[in-house]
């Protein structure tokens, strides 16, 4: 028995971060919601959080390379 692959578009990866982050909803509830693995909506956060500097810098300036952190 196959099972069909759930594709999650950015903006519903992005929504569940924020509520889970911002509302403090648990992963848990996000995960039954969403039909995913708690492990998916972490790895999302992880994501995410390690990308966030990217999203101060100024337009054509360059990233410093960093070792990637882990929450």
């Amino acid at each position: 028995m196959s099972r069909t692959r759930r594709m999650s578009d950015s903006t519903q990866k992005a929504n569940a971060v924020r509520r889970h982050l911002k509302d403090e909803v648990p992963v848990s509830e996000l995960a039954k919601e969403l039909e995913v693995q708690p492990s998916q909506i972490h790895q999302w956060v992880n994501t995410a959080l390690t990308q966030i500097e990217s999203s101060f810098q100024k337009p054509g300036e360059k990233g410093k390379t960093h070792r990637r952190q882990r929450f």
